[in-house]
């Protein structure tokens, strides 16, 4: 019987690697937002198990006072992502001085990414 090619590559064996922490999503128009307070949503649970990626994009009004969003509306994406990214959106405040009083688009990008350790 001939040498296994694994003879000893066991011995090293410590167990898998550590799970990694995935990544939020992305908003793409963050840069060019005035947001006081910013929490990105997390990839929700049923997306991640069905290894679902994409775009979420929402129409937000917030309120020219204080900032706070008022109504968010689904326009387009995934309904497995859809209810994070309102979620999310919903917890946003924005700079009053600086917010426009008209309805502001933003894009969610949902990807399976990880911080790297």
């Amino acid at each position: 019987m001939a040498p296994s090619s694994r003879a000893g590559a066991d011995v090293d064996y410590t167990g898998p690697p550590t799970a990694r922490e995935l990544l939020p999503a992305e908003v793409l128009e963050r840069d060019s937002l005035p947001l006081v307070d910013f929490v990105a949503p997390k990839y929700p649970p049923i997306a991640l198990a069905a290894r679902v990626t994409g775009d979420v994009r929402l129409r937000l009004l917030v309120d020219a006072q204080t900032g706070a969003v008022t109504q968010v509306d689904r326009l387009a994406g995934n309904p497995l992502l859809g209810d994070a990214a309102v979620q999310g959106a919903r917890s946003w405040k924005f700079d009053p001085a600086r917010v426009s009083r008209e309805p502001i688009e933003v894009t969610m990008r949902f990807q399976i990414r990880c911080r790297k350790d």
